[in-house]
């Protein structure tokens, strides 16, 4: 830049350079002060750093069928639901899976036993140092000759960086 007029400049990156992550925004005084003497030539060179890939977890549940009388029915519907501790908490990424806006609840559904998964978490920069929580639960359905989990679980991520790399760490507790 040349030509500025004296003043405080916040300077900050639009796009980062290509396998690079943005530069951290950072302040400059035009002049700046050395001792009693002004400096009008200021250079900044900000630290730039590799880009670091994205961590993703995927959430799945498990439904085992429990009928009290007779063969199971692979027609039943059993649903789970998946609740941030807040509701700017990062959610996994479903298109089949209903959302409920207000308190950012997430419900995905399987007829009969075996696997669903609530989608995959991507996690990355902004996120390490952090800790999230979620509960997990089965949701009780009408069928009255199956049995229902009635338990809580609660899922901590906690994202760090060790070595350059983005480590994710989940801890399941039911309650």
């Amino acid at each position: 830049f040349s030509d500025l007029t004296l003043g405080l400049y916040l300077i900050f990156q639009d796009t980062p350079a290509r396998g690079f992550e943005p530069i951290r925004s950072f302040l400059v005084t035009v002049p700046m002060r050395d001792g009693d003497n002004l400096i009008y030539d200021v250079v900044a060179n900000p630290k730039v750093s590799v880009s670091y890939k994205q961590c993703t977890l995927e959430l799945p549940v498990e439904k085992t069928i429990e009928k009290k009388t007779g063969t199971p029915d692979s027609s039943t519907k059993f649903s789970f639901r998946l609740t941030p501790k807040s509701s700017n908490y990062p959610m996994p990424q479903n298109t089949s899976a209903s959302v409920d806006k207000k308190t950012g609840a997430m419900t995905v559904s399987r007829l009969g036993a075996g696997h669903v998964s609530f989608g995959t978490f991507t996690f990355g920069l902004d996120d390490v140092g952090k800790t999230y929580t979620y509960t997990v639960e089965e949701l009780v359905g009408s069928n009255r000759y199956y049995s229902y989990d009635s338990r809580k679980y609660t899922v901590t991520v906690a994202v760090t960086m060790e070595k350059n790399v983005i480590q994710i760490r989940t801890n399941y507790v039911c309650s």
